[in-house]
């Protein structure tokens, strides 16, 4: 689905050109973040210069996971595998770093690739590195994607999700806090791109 397959009259075209420029630039400035000793993106990056000088370079998993769509889009669009190149390399990177448990940390850092902190759960910091996951995979039909993303979820099943149905705080080892965020509540949304209906009416149960 690159330029040339596009349909519609030359106003059009011209128009979705000109969109596509526009966010091939913003691409390939926020490339800047990924060239790191892992591939894994530093938290911030300045539009023009790239990463500012004394940035740390821990990240959030969340943050630094959440480039596969957008950038899996530019690929698409471009013909320039590129960019999704970059941001699967984030998520692989992340994934090498997991826990025994097949938990994640909250927060990583992207020049040595392990965690700095040890919160896990499903909540804040790491909540969308499993909706991105779960979407990139269906999307763009990547198999890849889709074997780190049932590991995930069962992971999940395992250690987080507690036999009541609610998803707990932990930590990487899988011990519980015993509290819920509700950052949380993204899951069942997502579990239904996956087809299980009877988690989602389990988890909706408890919450409506």
């Amino acid at each position: 689905m690159g330029r040339e397959k596009w349909g519609g009259d030359e106003r059009r075209k011209k128009e979705l050109e000109v969109i596509l420029d526009k966010a091939l630039d913003m691409g390939e400035r926020l490339s800047k973040a990924f060239y790191t000793r892992t591939g894994i993106p530093y938290g911030t990056v300045n539009l023009k210069h790239g990463i500012p000088k004394g940035e740390t370079p821990v990240v959030c998993v969340a943050c630094a996971t959440t480039y596969t769509m957008e950038f899996g889009w530019l690929s698409v669009l471009s013909g320039d595998d590129e960019y999704y190149r970059l941001a699967k390399e984030a998520v692989r990177a992340v994934w090498r770093a997991r826990g025994l448990t097949g938990l994640l940390g909250s927060h990583i850092d992207a020049e040595i690739g392990e965690f700095v902190y040890y919160e896990s759960g499903v909540a804040g910091g790491i909540d969308s590195f499993y909706e991105y996951l779960v979407k990139s995979w269906i999307m763009f039909h990547d198999d890849e994607l889709g074997l780190v993303a049932e590991e995930a979820l069962h992971a999940v099943y395992r250690n987080v999700r507690h036999k009541s149905g609610w998803m707990l705080e932990t930590d990487i080892g899988g011990s519980s806090n015993g509290r819920i965020s509700s950052l949380a509540a993204f899951w069942p949304g997502m579990m239904t791109l996956v087809g299980d209906v009877s988690e989602v009416s389990l988890i909706l149960s408890l919450i409506l």
